[in-house]
């Protein structure tokens, strides 16, 4: 099976905000019952403490944010955090461009995000065969 990746359009920090529930739903779901979280781009840190993996769970992940946030390290739509199960084999991102993106080679649970976010109204786009470096072929779906 191929990597694919999901992402909505530019979503308003509201709406990126009622997000966090759903994605850890999902997760939760899934039997995802650890996380591994790390902070990317644009977020308050050193450069040396970006990308290492803390530890979490679906029903901590708001409060993660939420602490993130107040603590100044992650500003939601203007810095990147990754949501990864502890096996890496799927992984939401929260972006600094305000959208969030979705990835993984499972295509069930790809229909599930995929739903979810359409049932929410947002508009997605798809890239059936991701490779996370190099040009990227998005088709909106929704």
């Amino acid at each position: 099976m191929r990597q694919q990746a999901l992402r909505t359009e530019p979503l308003s920090t509201a709406q990126l905000r009622v997000s966090i529930p759903d994605i850890a739903r999902l997760l939760d779901s899934w039997g995802e019952a650890s996380l591994v979280a790390s902070y990317g781009i644009m977020c308050e840190l050193p450069m040396d403490d970006l990308y290492q993996p803390i530890e979490t769970t679906p029903a901590q992940l708001e409060e993660f944010v939420q602490q993130s946030e107040r603590r100044g390290i992650f500003k939601l739509g203007g810095s990147d955090l990754d949501i990864r199960n502890t096996e890496r084999t799927l992984v939401f991102t929260l972006c600094h461009e305000s959208d969030i993106h979705f990835e993984s080679r499972d295509q069930v649970r790809v229909d599930q995000v995929l739903a979810v976010w359409r049932e929410k109204g947002l508009t997605v786009y798809v890239c059936r065969e991701y490779v996370p470096v190099g040009p990227v072929q998005w088709e909106r779906v929704g």
